[in-house]
């Protein structure tokens, strides 16, 4: 409240500075859950945003939708993710990452209210842009597949369910093996802790939809397949501790870490160009 009083008095009442600072103290009177505070400042902050950088600026869409979900009016919050949806795709284009993120936000108010017919064609667009653009093994992607598994539960179509379950935790798998192939041992136990990867808030659990399933073989499996990539990252770390004493295999294991951490990085990251031969080039690069 000291900080917003401070960039009205410097800045003014509509400048976009003073438009954060009402978006960050809506932000904590929604997590106390006083949407009755929380509402008015975010529909200020959108007006003065409008104003100042035009009518096509994200600005705080999400933040205003995400009050009215939690209030239950979902009335209110639908056109605005609709509208957040337009701006993406106008100006970032249909098949950028944060396009899908914005169709996943619609497409889970869609899932809350029970409008499938809605929600499923999102989902598996959420989908399609993902592994198109991050690639098939991306946490994202991974999340995506989950995601569109655990509702096809929900329908009733427990084997297409099942083959996204799968997949996930496929990719889920590649993407642990990965964190211990180049991560050093104290982000392995802050990844250990936190029970998912560091720069994504999703649970890392390769479990939980083939719990859900009640497929107790797939489960054990998951279970088998990730203690199998532990062990074999401790086997590795043990082979560099004895080769540490030959110059010829440290730098051929240098090697191989270089050429894991390249891998991992076209992995987790987002590509920056998103042209078909840029994406295609990403590919060949993560084959080789």
């Amino acid at each position: 409240q000291r900080a917003l009083k401070i960039y009205e008095k410097a800045l003014g009442p509509e400048h976009p500075n003073t438009a954060t600072s009402l978006h960050e103290l809506a932000v904590l009177y929604r997590e106390m859950g006083d949407y009755a505070k929380a509402e008015p400042l975010l529909q200020r902050a959108l007006k003065i945003y409008e104003k100042a950088l035009g009518p096509e600026h994200p600005n705080t869409l999400f933040g205003l939708a995400g009050v009215y979900e939690d209030m239950g009016d979902y009335a209110k919050a639908e056109p605005l993710l609709q509208r957040a949806l337009r701006i993406d795709e106008k100006a970032l284009g249909p098949e950028h990452p944060n396009t899908a993120s914005t169709l996943n936000v619609l497409a889970q108010l869609y899932w809350q209210t029970g409008d499938y017919a809605k929600a499923e064609p999102l989902l598996r667009r959420v989908l399609r842009i993902r592994e198109k653009v991050l690639g098939p093994e991306h946490p994202k992607t991974a999340i995506s597949l989950e995601k569109l598994g655990f509702f096809l539960m929900e329908q009733g179509s427990e084997l297409e369910a099942e083959a996204f379950a799968v997949k996930a935790g496929q990719a889920r798998l590649k993407n642990l093996a990965d964190i211990l192939a180049f991560t050093s041992e104290q982000q392995r136990l802050a990844y250990q802790a936190a029970g998912q990867p560091l720069a994504y808030s999703t649970n890392n659990d390769p479990y939980s939809l083939f719990a859900t399933l009640g497929n107790a073989p797939r489960v054990a499996a998951a279970m088998l397949e990730n203690k199998g990539v532990v062990l074999d990252s401790l086997a590795e770390d043990r082979l560099v501790a004895e080769a540490s004493q030959n110059p010829e295999d440290r730098a051929a294991i240098e090697r191989i870490r270089e050429a894991k951490q390249r891998l991992a990085q076209l992995t987790l990251e987002g590509p920056r160009n998103l042209s078909d031969q840029a994406l295609a080039q990403r590919s060949a690069e993560r084959g080789k």
